[in-house]
């Protein structure tokens, strides 16, 4: 009850409904060969823009509706590179065919017959945002992405491993390896770690870990003879000429996540 009156759900529909329209601003494109518009949406991206549509008539009842590649080229600016992730090109290769949405180089559009406007409107503004939503993943999620990808590579290759193994250091600090693959006839123990972003502190600790490791109380011969590959982003950052120094002085290999060939070679090495 509001005010003693009882609440009229499909009055509050319409009025929304009629606020909505309102928020919508549309002007011809004067340039194009065909008939087209842009429509400014009331929905903002990560940048605070309003998101915009175009609209394009294809003749014969026919419309083309799409972003005009902006989605994506945003994304681009803000520094993702979408191909160089694959976690992220399946991500947005979802989105789209969640929401049944084409893409042409940058562009992402859908087309229909006119009176399907309102529900292609509906399918392009939703996946728009959704792949908009990608730009947080930089900030709070690109290191997961990062480490799954990974994972999924070792899964795909069969590399046989052991997902975030735990093994113990000589002074008693136990240490979570992203991946161990287990000494076979002649090939030593491989311990993994993925690194997004190495730094020379990161590269410091992993040099005490892989040492703690190899000179642990009662080490079995294969841990005693095991052998540290460091994996890291270099779509990210390359790693310094101090980080390699200390590597090498570990013994620890360092192989970036591009060199796929060095990756494979890890499997039966």
């Amino acid at each position: 009850m509001i005010g003693g009156e009882k609440m009229d759900i499909n009055f509050l529909l319409n009025s929304y409904t009629t606020w909505l329209r309102t928020q919508f601003q549309t002007r011809s494109l004067p340039d194009n060969k065909k008939d087209a518009y842009e429509i400014t949406t009331p929905f903002l991206n990560n940048i605070n823009d309003s998101i915009r549509l175009y609209v394009e008539d294809l003749g014969k009842g026919k419309i083309r509706l799409s972003d005009d590649g902006n989605t994506l080229n945003d994304l681009l600016l803000s520094g993702i590179d979408i191909s160089s992730s694959e976690t992220r090109l399946k991500l947005i290769s979802d989105i789209k065919q969640n929401y049944q949405i084409n893409q042409s180089d940058d562009v992402l559009f859908t087309v229909g017959p006119m009176e399907s406007f309102p529900e292609m409107k509906q399918r392009l503004i939703s996946a728009v945002i959704r792949i908009d939503d990608i730009t947080f993943t930089k900030r709070s999620n690109v290191e997961q992405l990062f480490f799954d990808e990974v994972y999924n590579y070792f899964d795909k290759n069969d590399f046989g491993g052991i997902p975030q193994h735990p093994i113990e250091g000589r002074s008693g600090i136990s240490y979570t390896l992203h991946y161990v693959i287990p000494a076979r006839k002649k090939n030593q123990e491989k311990l993994f770690s993925f690194q997004n972003q190495i730094s020379y502190n990161q590269m410091g600790i992993s040099a005490y870990m892989y040492q703690d490791i190899k000179n642990s109380v009662g080490s079995h011969e294969k841990t005693a003879d095991s052998k540290l590959v460091i994996i890291y982003n270099d779509a990210v950052r390359n790693p310094s000429s101090n980080v390699f120094k200390i590597a090498a002085d570990a013994e620890i290999q360092l192989i970036p996540w591009s060199a796929k060939k060095s990756l494979l070679q890890q499997k039966n090495d």
